[in-house]
């Protein structure tokens, strides 16, 4: 249908033309039939030859196969248009051999079926469509692989064929325009109008020297047989660009090119200058949108469709900026009620009606607005209803005509507003009276003192205060425990805070000073020599020390490890940081050099999922004989990947055997434990608190028998202080306490969790520092409105944060919060045990603005639903455990079809590594977000990824219902990784049917939130259903490896569009981290993209953050770079 002009009648019409004359630009010829564009194609000069089908074609002959099938005529996608059919036989001629100039290959295919085993009994994955010569020694070919969706074009070379494949956009029983193009230096494979691949071949075509004829149909040398029709097929000597064929593929596509080129010559909005030059240039800024609103009967045109609601939105912003309140709050009505726009333009259309009004002051109208907005995106778009939520949360409590206050700026209000009652300080004494002059001793005092004081009176307006003063306050014997009778209120919290510009420091741990060169003895000799001179020797037991606690199984596995939830041993920190146990190989960013690996001797194996196994098995062999010395150590242990790379444990060696060289270790199983008592080959492991290995600075051993601590220090030992572990109790302990405020504290050097607050709402930790701890940072277990802001979080033996809230059957928000948050150096024991820098389960906790690095596993682990992680940034991260990724989710039992919802937006993921040393042992995959199992219902908005070297998929899903939408892929190896996980639910759904039941899915909320849910009977058969509704739009590739790949079921049901793939996207600097968007990118026009609130994300600086400025290092471990032109795109 070809477009029409009448006259445009929104209610802005005239506004938009003005009287100003301008320059009128002409959209004329947006429709081509596609006959008309085959037509000149068959007609240009550098056709060689053009078949067509129905018939014989000209020049071609059919002998019958054995089966003796003929040849039938079907009809082809276009009007008039005929094919033929081939299923055994092969129509033939004279061979056909390319011009080392370049060449076109294009036609019409639609692939019925393979024949998977042939008539000589050989199974086949693939067939051939056509081909000349042999196709992989010489010669060339064109294959399909029914299966997965995979169409392949091979030129042949005498050391093998060079490829060009695509896979998932070819769905069998449909038709498909096919193109091949070689330059000279690249072989590129359109389908249906879109660049689908593209690979480097400089290497000249070599023409065909065996089977020197041409065929379509049967193409031998190895490939089955096709049941398929095809039409218009044609050879051309050059390399024809994209534009020759885009149109035959996509009817469509050229509307949309030439909309596109209409916006991209779109003159820019005012910048500075007066009012005046400002209004006539805003104004000759509308009128230039005039030709394209003016279109008419181009309503059935998608391109058309989304061009015009781009240049509305456009033209509403326009107004805006031109003071013209009352045509701007009609022209974004107008687009936010309009069904045919873009849900992009819709949402800003909405968030700029709540926006005037929130700037006007006018709160209760502006609430209404995001209200409405709000509700309107469920279930259609997450991102944007979760955009409505934070605008909502920042005039929560405001009232109309009062200055604008954001929830930070409110949050600090109130605890600003705390009264000081009492003050604490290590040189006071509980006896005293807890002034600022004579301060109590210890936090105890000051918790009862409260406690007293309330009998008589009330809290003060704006809450109560207690102050610490400079200094160390230790930690040694039992928690600093609150109950719900230490509560305050909401008006008036109570607030436990570090005196102003002073450091106080709850330490768990004890110094250790009286270090001396080494003495002669037999521990000490068996410390390399080589390193004898460097170790300092301290008495513990001399210095008040006895407890030394002890090494623990700890880790993950296949079920619990038995006493894994226990306590950590003793640990040294010196200068703040933790040292490391004496072991080997040593600990070093470089991954293939921080392991020893796994052999299995003469014990019978076996394979099982590409491993090679030894059953029931706790005996393994090495080849290094310096292990043999650890034959003499008194209690080694062994920390390692034992069956699978995303599980480590740590277990207590039994027996060395340096006559074998052999190992058996305790795998300390608790009852009934499901993990599996098996060797694997190259499992990667270190041999740690072994005194014979104490050979670098930093390294430490403690002899338990004779308190002896043996330390190499990495600096002078007067230039830091030593300090070891030593309670073995939360620091910090809350129990439904509501609204108390810690704020401004250091918690360190305990051999537990920095703090643990259970049920109970509204406690706050802000700006604290809490470090070296044995286990994790903080825990909140239930309760509501809990938060973390502005901490510090860093060198933690487990997860950084991990909290839990929520009402799941109602859908309950928890309100958990944290933000800000510097969480660095975890997992610094469990490696690669799922112990993340955050971990939320339950329902609706945000995690913003954080910055997350240096973690082995994963920087986000989430179960559960509507959990939003936002404006954070993510370095070097998963640079250890395989079959990983940075953020994560597998969901819990039973429920992971059921755990949606979530919002992963505005993020920098960046200096992601990835390494092989695992490869010969287990999956050694990594990802960015991996959202595993049958998860689905995720949003990934507005995220820059670059130089993600994870190998299965920057984004990676294979569920239903997940949202690619408005990111940045930087030299990714790969980008967007469509899979498919019905299998899952085929596998195991008696229990996610029962979790659905029991969750009521088919009622209200469930039903609203994720009708998916709804379609998805008890044990359907129609897996396809888990695999809908995926989006991937609106992004731009920049020098990526394979940008969008994936299964082909899941390709199929997936809506792609809209993504910059190839070309500058118009950064200033992408390679030098510059990615802010110069005023005239192209993708503005092409993708409607939305640039990246870039100088948002990561930590910003108030007075709640515990340090500024935060400085951070990337690219910090080992690597297998990769350049872009070496990976097929």
């Amino acid at each position: 249908m070809r477009c029409c002009r009448r006259a445009f009648l929104p209610v802005f019409a005239g506004l938009i033309l003005g009287t100003l004359s301008v320059q009128a630009v002409e959209l004329t010829g947006l429709r081509t039939p596609q006959t008309v564009l085959q037509e000149r194609m068959r007609a240009r000069s550098d056709c060689l030859v053009w078949y067509d089908f129905g018939k014989v074609p000209e020049g071609l002959t059919f002998p019958p196969a054995p089966e003796q099938d003929s040849l039938a005529e079907t009809v082809g996608v276009l009007d008039g248009q005929r094919a033929t059919r081939i299923f055994h036989g092969r129509l033939k001629g004279e061979v056909f051999d390319f011009p080392q100039t370049g060449f076109t290959l294009c036609c019409w295919l639609k692939v019925n079926t393979l024949e998977h085993v042939d008539r000589d009994g050989y199974k086949r994955t693939t067939g051939g469509v056509m081909a000349s010569g042999s196709g992989y020694y010489n010669g060339w070919r064109l294959l399909v692989s029914p299966d997965n969706a995979t169409l392949t074009f091979a030129l042949g070379h005498p050391e093998g064929s060079r490829n060009v494949s695509s896979s998932g956009f070819f769905t069998v029983g449909q038709w498909h325009h096919l193109a091949v193009t070689w330059n000279q230096e690249s072989l590129a494979l359109w389908i249906d109008g879109s660049l689908r691949a593209e690979s480097r071949n400089e290497i000249g075509y070599t023409p065909a020297t065996t089977l020197k004829y041409f065929r379509i149909g049967e193409c031998s040398e190895g490939t089955g047989v096709l049941d398929f029709e095809i039409a218009d097929l044609g050879f051309f000597s050059t390399a024809l660009p994209g534009i020759m064929f885009e149109g035959l593929g996509n009817p469509d596509a050229l509307l949309a090119r030439r909309l596109m080129e209409f916006l991209q010559e779109m003159p820019l909005p005012s910048g500075n200058g007066s009012a005046a030059v400002d209004a006539g240039q805003e104004q000759r800024y509308r009128k230039y949108f005039e030709p394209l609103l003016s279109l008419t009967e181009c309503g059935d045109s998608l391109a058309f469709r989304q061009a015009r609601s781009y240049a509305r939105l456009c033209l509403a912003k326009s107004f805006l900026r031109s003071g013209m309140e009352e045509e701007a709050n009609d022209a974004f009505r107008q687009l936010a009620v309009d069904e045919s726009a873009m849900l992009v333009h819709r949402a800003r259309a909405m968030l700029a009606l709540g926006d005037m009004r929130r700037d006007k002051r006018e709160y209760a109208a502006a609430r209404r607005e995001y209200s409405q907005m709000q509700d309107f995106f469920v279930a259609r778009h997450e991102a944007f209803r979760v955009e409505a939520m934070s605008r909502l949360r920042d005039i929560a409590t405001l009232v109309d005509g009062e200055p604008f206050r954001d929830e930070r700026r409110r949050r600090i209000e109130r605890i600003n507003g705390a009264t000081p009652w009492f003050h604490v300080s290590p040189a006071g004494e509980d006896t005293n009276p807890g002034s600022a002059e004579h301060p109590f001793r210890t936090l105890e005092r000051a918790r009862d003192a409260i406690r007293e004081r309330r009998t008589k009176e009330t809290l003060s307006a704006g809450g109560v205060a207690v102050v610490l003063h400079a200094g160390v306050y230790p930690r040694l014997n039992g928690s600093f425990s609150l109950a719900a009778e230490d509560s305050g209120t909401e008006a008036a919290p109570i607030v436990y805070c570090a005196a102003a510009g002073e450091d106080a420091v709850v330490r768990a741990g004890q110094a250790v000073k009286d270090f001396v060169p080494l003495a002669d003895n037999a521990a000490a000799r068996r410390i390399p020599e080589a390193a004898r001179g460097h170790v300092l020797q301290a008495d513990l037991r001399a210095a008040g020390i006895s407890d030394f606690g002890k090494l623990r199984p700890r880790g993950r596995g296949y079920g619990q490890l038995a006493g894994m939830d226990e306590p950590a041993h003793l640990e040294l920190f010196f200068g703040g940081v933790p040292m490391s146990l004496a072991r080997w190989p040593n600990d070093t960013p470089k991954m293939s050099e921080r392991f020893a690996h796994v052999e299995l001797g003469e014990q019978a194996s076996e394979r099982d999922s590409g491993r090679t196994i030894v059953k029931d098995s706790d005996i393994f062999y090495y080849s290094d004989p310096r292990q043999d010395a650890w034959a003499d150590e008194p209690d080694p242990w062994l920390f390692g990947y034992w069956q699978r790379a995303y599980f480590s444990s740590y277990r207590k060696i039994l027996r060395i055997d340096p006559e074998r060289n052999q190992i058996q270790v305790d795998w300390n199983l608790a009852p009934a434990a499901v993990q599996r008592a098996e060797m694997v080959r190259g499992s990667g492991y270190q041999g740690i608190n072994l005194l014979c290995e104490l050979d670098r600075p930093g390294e430490w051993y403690l002899d338990r028998d004779t308190g002896l601590l043996y330390f190499w220090p990495p600096s002078s030992i007067g230039e830091g202080e030593a300090i070891v572990s030593m309670l073995e109790a939360p620091i910090i302990a809350t129990d439904g306490v509501s609204n108390v405020v810690f704020r401004g504290l250091t918690l360190e050097a305990g051999r537990q969790h920095g703090a643990v607050v259970k049920e109970g709402e509204n406690v706050l930790l802000a700006g604290c520092v809490i470090r070296n701890m044995g286990r994790k940072g903080v825990i909140v277990e239930g309760g509501r409105g809990h938060a973390l802001i502005g901490c510090d979080l860093a060198h933690l033996g487990d997860a950084g944060v991990k909290l839990t809230g929520g009402d799941l059957p109602a859908l309950g928000s928890s309100g958990h919060v944290v933000e800000n948050c510097h969480i660095h150096h975890v997992a610094r024991w469990n490696r690669g045990a799922y112990q993340p820098g955050l971990e939320v389960e339950g329902v609706g906790t945000r995690m913003s603005h954080c910055l997350i690095h240096d973690a082995p596993h994963q920087a986000f682990l989430l179960s559960g639903n509507d959990h939003r992680t936002e404006y954070c940034e993510i370095h070097d991260v998963t640079h250890e455990a395989g079959d990983a990724g940075a953020w994560y989710m597998y969901g819990s039992a039973g429920a992971a079809l059921s755990e949606r919802g979530q919002v992963v937006r505005y993020n920098s993921w960046h200096h992601l590594p990835y390494n092989e040393t695992f490869k010969g042992f287990h999956c050694i995959c990594r990802m960015g977000v991996y959202i595993d199992n049958v998860n689905g219902g995720v949003t990934v908005y507005g995220n820059l990824f670059s130089r993600c070297d994870v190998s299965s998929g920057t984004v990676f899903f294979g569920g239903s219902d997940d949202i690619v939408e408005n990111n940045v892929f930087h030299r990714c190896w790969t980008g967007v990784n469509l899979q498919d996980r019905s299998w899952v639910y085929a596998k195991g759904y008696k229990g996610l049917d029962a979790f659905l039941a029991k969750m009521k899915v088919n009622e209200p909320p469930w039903s609203v939130r994720y009708p998916r849910l709804t379609t998805i009977k008890p044990h359907t058969e129609d897996l396809t259903l888990l695999v809908r509704g995926n989006v991937v739009a609106r992004n731009i590739g920049l020098d990526c490896g394979k940008f969008i790949s994936g299964n082909a079921t899941t390709l199929r049901y997936a809506r792609i569009e809209r993504n910059w793939e190839k070309g500058d996207p118009g950064f200033q600097n992408a390679d030098e981290g510059d990615f802010q968007l110069r005023p005239d990118s192209p993708v503005f026009a092409a993708c409607f993209f939305e640039p990246l609130p870039l100088e948002k994300m990561g930590l910003y600086h108030d007075e709640l953050r515990a340090s500024w400025p935060v400085h951070h290092a990337s690219g910090n471990y080992e690597t297998l770079p990769w350049e872009p032109d070496s990976v097929g795109r």
